[in-house]
C-alpha cells in the first residue's frame, strides 16, 4: 500500500532527475506548491494531481507509486536474449520469418475489424 511518505519519497526522486526545485516543479505539473508539505503531512493527494505530475514529469503512475515494471521487463528482455543467444543460424531465420507473418496476420486481422 502507498503511503503519503513513499509518495513523497518516489515523487522526490522524480523530480530531482529532472532538476527541477520545489516549487517550480509543483507549480509548472499543476499539482501546486503545497503539494510536498501536504504530503509531509500525511495527507494523501487526489488521483488528479498525481496524474498532473506523472504526465508533467513523463512517467508512468506506476513509477510513481513504486510499482514500475521496469525490473520485470529487464528480466523478460534478459530471458529473451538469452533464449536468442542459443538458437542456430537456421533457427533464428525461422523465427524472423514467423514473426514476420504474425506482425502480417495482425494488420491482416485489424484491417478486416473496421
Amino acid at each position: 500500500m502507498i503511503t503519503p511518505e513513499k509518495l513523497n519519497e518516489s515523487i522526490e526522486k522524480i523530480r530531482n532527475e529532472k532538476g527541477e526545485g520545489k516549487t517550480q516543479f509543483y507549480t509548472n505539473s499543476g499539482a501546486g506548491r503545497s503539494f510536498s508539505d501536504n504530503l509531509k503531512k500525511g495527507q494523501m493527494p487526489s488521483f488528479d494531481k498525481v496524474c498532473m505530475i506523472a504526465e508533467y514529469a513523463g512517467v508512468s503512475l506506476d513509477s510513481i507509486i513504486g510499482r514500475d515494471t521496469i525490473g520485470f521487463k529487464a528480466a523478460s528482455e534478459d530471458k529473451w536474449r538469452n533464449a536468442l543467444n542459443q538458437l542456430s543460424e537456421a533457427s533464428l531465420a525461422d523465427l524472423e520469418k514467423y514473426l514476420d507473418f504474425l506482425l502480417w496476420k495482425q494488420s491482416q486481422d485489424a484491417a478486416v475489424s473496421r
